[in-house]
């Protein structure tokens, strides 16, 4: 199945993500002719948050506006028709898709690193341009709508997508999806801004900015360079919406990518200084959360201090933990995070029962420690129901007790806890208990990927067996099904047949003369001859006939559903394809003509095989009476059904 055609049967369905009624008509004004900037105007000004976000955007200093802009029509003569279009398509689908119903899609974040990938865009853009800077934040802001696609499209079978593979492995994710789905994100972003009209050096630059290797930083082509802006502004993404522990490993991958875009270390903290503080402003504009990032020396402070915890760690063999905590003991929750965060490992909070659980099945955390009393539910009930869920089965589980009382201890252990700890805690002993937790959770990545090893050879397997049996179907001069797959597919019409009551019938087609072409013209002539007219066959029978090639010059043809009398029109229409073609086979210029004989079911056979020989009876019938001629088999007597 196609790409497009994937497509269009989840268009089919109605769920994926789609422009505002006013985005529609801003589109539609744009793409005519006559359309002037007062009529484009009043479109816009029906919707009031998208004028103030227009005017948002051509005051941006990007542009170099020396007086502000304070007239709709101002700012669509200042930034253009085309690019009015696509900051009204982006804008729309984010102000249509801020929610939804697939609970394991991080729908807020997924829109604040839009809006920063879509702002780095833009910053980069205006420095290298490889497409204009108000373009560019488009296609920034939608350059994963895929995603939201996929959430929109399946929100439950997504989030389970979501919740089995690994945080953030994009690879693993894309695989994942092709399996579950038969299409991936990737596709579908495409896919939709073909289908909204972006122009083909947006579309390709972003196809591209996923896929970016080592040998396109040598291709200055404009697709290249977007795909490039595009590649680089996602990663400044990442360090914005990222947890304040994963900042310093996002800002040695910026600045590894920044060469690729000529960009020394000033000026990637320059630019980093000026999207953030436009991520703020537009997160307002928007109602996108956003969150204070620090300053390049804070996070090259912080880079260096998770350098030298790793160094101190690597002899212990450390393994960063996603850890999520839950306590309505607000000191107690900073403490720990601290703590926590100052080891390496990244750090979720929740300050209630429901939170806890909710945060577990979205962030998938490899260990929780949650308090022994928690508000809205009971600390045992909570490990019982985590211990129900699939994830929860997996997840390392640590209790907060008050004391050293060994009935809490049993207590938390009986429900699902896998340790415990007693209050007051210490960091070294917090340490101690986290060991245990990252030797067994090694173990189970390490059983993980042998099992993602097998599952991933078995698939290998299966394809290759398909594909051994589709060769083990066809016949390899003419591609037609072969007489393997003839005699299956007439068993299953046959079981049809009896079951419903409906006509069968079938052809037995025969080339005459076909020795004396071989003998005439030679073996690889006669095969092209058989190559063109198991084309002319094809092309002729109708497209609910399944024809086949039963070996030599003989031909079969299966007509379900098929009347004797609508079976000798298809004969015929088959006889004269033949007789009429033109043949194209090199060194071959004779005239070639078939005989055909044909067989309907009939009431009292008791096999499926009675018609074929019925139909082959028929074909001797044919050729005996001087060939290039149709014979209809006749009805059995009444001993020979017997």
């Amino acid at each position: 199945m196609t790409v497009a055609t994937r497509f269009d049967e989840l268009k089919a369905m109605g769920d994926l993500p789609s422009p505002s009624g006013v985005a529609l008509e801003i589109m539609r004004l744009t793409q005519r002719e006559d359309t002037s900037i007062q009529d484009l105007a009043k479109a816009i000004q029906t919707d009031p948050a998208l004028s103030g976000r227009l005017l948002k955007l051509a005051n941006s200093a990007y542009l170099g506006v020396r007086r502000p802009v304070i007239a709709i029509e101002d700012g669509i003569r200042l930034l253009g028709m085309q690019a009015i279009r696509h900051f009204a398509l982006g804008i729309s689908v984010l102000s249509n898709c801020g929610h939804g119903r697939c609970e394991g899609f991080d729908y807020l974040k997924f829109w604040s690193h839009s809006l920063a990938t879509a702002l780095a865009a833009q910053a980069l853009a205006n420095l290298d341009r490889a497409v204009a800077p108000e373009e560019a934040f488009t296609c920034g802001l939608l350059a994963r709508v895929g995603k939201l696609a996929l959430a929109s499209i399946y929100p439950d079978g997504y989030t389970a997508v979501l919740l089995s593979i690994p945080h953030e492995d994009e690879q693993a994710l894309i695989v994942c999806e092709q399996e579950k789905f038969a299409t991936d994100h990737r596709e579908l972003t495409r896919a939709l801004l073909e289908d909204w009209g972006l122009p083909v050096i947006h579309v390709d630059g972003v196809a591209a900015s996923y896929q970016l290797g080592l040998e396109d930083l040598e291709d200055n082509s404009r697709v290249q360079r977007l795909a490039r802006q595009l590649h680089l502004a996602g990663r400044m993404a990442w360090l914005c919406v990222a947890q304040t522990v994963d900042q310093p490993h996002c800002l040695a991958h910026l600045e590894e990518l920044a060469p690729s875009l000529e960009l020394d270390k000033v000026l990637v903290g320059q630019l980093l200084e000026k999207v953030t503080q436009e991520w703020t402003e537009w997160g307002r504009l928007l109602d996108v959360p956003t969150q204070e990032v620090p300053s390049l020396a804070e996070l090259k402070e912080g880079l260096q201090a998770k350098m030298r915890l790793q160094t101190s760690l690597r002899e212990v063999e450390f393994l960063p933990l996603r850890i999520l905590l839950v306590s309505d003991d607000e000191l107690n929750l900073k403490r720990l995070s601290g703590w926590l965060e100052g080891m390496g490992h990244s750090v979720t909070s929740a300050g209630e029962a429901s939170e806890g659980l909710s945060l577990a099945l979205s962030k998938q955390p490899q260990v929780v420690i949650c308090e022994r009393r928690i508000p809205g539910m009971d600390c045992l009930e909570f490990c019982q129901s985590l211990r129900q869920t699939k994830f929860g089965q997996q997840v390392y589980i640590i209790v907060l007790t008050c004391s050293e009382n060994g009935d809490d201890a049993i207590q938390a252990f009986e429900a699902g806890a896998d340790d415990h700890l007693a209050k007051p805690l210490s960091p070294r002993l917090l340490q101690a208990r986290l060991w245990g937790g990252q030797r067994l959770i090694r173990l189970r990545q390490e059983v993980e990927r042998e099992r993602e090893a097998t599952r991933r050879y078995l698939a290998e397997l299966a394809v290759a067996n398909r594909r051994l049996e589709q060769m083990a179907m066809t016949d390899s001069l003419t591609a037609l099904p072969n007489r393997r797959y003839a005699m299956e597919r007439m068993e299953q019409a046959w079981a049809e047949y009896q079951r419903n009551g409906t006509s069968l019938s079938c052809l037995v087609v025969d080339l005459d003369f076909f020795k004396q072409i071989n003998d005439h013209y030679g073996h690889d002539i006669g095969d092209g001859v058989l190559r063109e007219i198991a084309n002319v066959l094809r092309h002729s029978a109708r497209s609910s006939d399944v024809v086949c090639r039963l070996g030599g010059e003989e031909f079969f043809v299966i007509c379900a559903n098929t009347t004797a009398a609508e079976a000798l029109q298809v004969a015929e229409r088959l006889r004269r394809a033949v007789k009429s073609h033109r043949w194209t086979v090199p060194g071959f210029d004779g005239d070639l003509s078939i005989s055909i004989g044909l067989a309907a079911s009939l009431e009292g056979m008791k096999e499926w095989d009675d018609l074929y020989r019925l139909a082959d009876q028929a074909l001797y019938n044919a050729k005996h009476k001087g060939r290039d001629q149709i014979c209809m088999a006749r009805s059995p007597a009444p001993d020979e059904k017997d």
